[in-house]
């Protein structure tokens, strides 16, 4: 009996996932046809943990697809590797880090991290950080493995 209700109670508590429905967190973008592109667009960044919508909004206006996102990433990541290579920063022992992935990582931290976003209800602005950059920079980048988790 215990067993069956537990079922029961499982399959009434089952939260519907937010981003079926595109926009429907989205508060302040206006609902025009012509710019669902956009609002998806949004939707998709504000899955990302730590990214609000102001911030995916300014994220959005900077990079207005995820294929530019997503080029402009792979475009750092390129001078980030040629520069460590120039520098013979690549060569690290077995079982370290490399220097590379050091300097990938900085590239990364400071990817979005100045951006300015406002804050909500209030008339100043904020930075992104480097913790949501480099999120937003491993997600998007072409050499991160499909099993990675964001953390």
């Amino acid at each position: 009996l215990q067993c069956a209700s537990s079922a029961h109670e499982c399959r009434r508590r089952r939260v519907p996932s937010r981003f079926k429905v595109a926009g429907v967190r989205c508060q302040t973008l206006p609902r025009d046809p012509q710019d669902k592109l956009r609002l998806t667009w949004v939707s998709q960044l504000m899955q990302v943990a730590g990214v609000s919508e102001e911030i995916a909004k300014v994220v959005s206006e900077r990079y207005p697809s995820p294929g530019s996102l997503m080029h402009a990433v792979t475009q750092a990541s390129r001078g980030a590797h040629s520069s460590a290579a120039s520098k013979d920063l690549d060569v690290a022992p077995a079982g370290m880090p490399s220097k590379g992935k050091a300097a990938t990582g900085a590239v990364a931290d400071s990817f979005l991290a100045d951006l300015e976003y406002p804050i909500r209800g209030k008339k100043g602005t904020r930075r992104l950080g480097p913790v949501v950059s480099r999120r937003i920079f491993t997600l998007f980048h072409p050499e991160t493995p499909p099993d990675h988790i964001l953390l």
